[in-house]
This record gives structure tokens, C-alpha cells and sequence, in this order.
């Protein structure tokens, strides 16, 4: 299954809007809408996902809180990154899968 959760497009309209995101030809809502087109599915963040986060190693040099969230999500739920955050990649020591 293919899926974004909430907080991805959370985290991307956050960004986005000071400018320290920049998309090349497309708006946010645009991403959003062709990312439904291909076929992703939109899941809400659970309250266990949440309640148990704390459960997430810490690494060294990552303290993001969003990224924290969708990777504590994805372990916790068996599901896959696409990220290029090389920070991020490093929860792969921990079960995180990355593309």
C-alpha cells in the first residue's frame, strides 16, 4: 500500500510557506492532488503512534520532531520512507525502511 500520512503534508505546507521548501512547476495543493492520482492513500497519525514515539532511539544528529513522528509511524506500522534526508536514513539502525 502506498501512503502519506497527514503530517507529511503538514510538515511540507510548514515548510514551504517561508520559503524553506522550494517545488519546481507545482503548489502543495497540486502535490497533494497528484499524489492521490498515483494512487496514495491519506492515513491519520493514531493516537497510539503518538503515545508510544517515546519509544524511538534517539540519534545523535537528528531531533526533528516531525521527522521523529512519520519515522517512529512507519517502524511502528511496517511501512516505508521516501526521503533524501540523510539524517533521517539514519533510523535505518534501528528498523526504518528507506527509499
Amino acid at each position: 500500500m502506498k501512503c502519506v500520512r497527514k503530517i507529511g503534508y503538514w510538515e511540507l505546507a510548514l515548510r514551504y510557506s517561508p520559503g524553506k521548501l522550494q517545488l519546481t512547476g507545482i503548489t502543495p495543493e497540486e502535490l497533494f492532488e497528484e499524489s492521490q492520482h498515483a494512487g496514495f492513500q491519506t492515513l491519520g497519525i493514531s493516537g497510539n503512534d503518538l503515545i508510544s514515539s517515546y519509544r524511538l532511539p534517539a540519534i545523535k544528529s537528528h531531533k526533528d520532531p516531525f521527522d521523529r513522528v512519520l519515522v517512529w509511524q512507519r517502524i511502528r506500522n511496517n511501512l516505508m520512507l521516501i526521503t533524501a534526508d540523510k539524517k533521517v536514513a539514519a533510523y535505518r539502525q534501528v528498523g526504518l525502511k528507506v527509499v
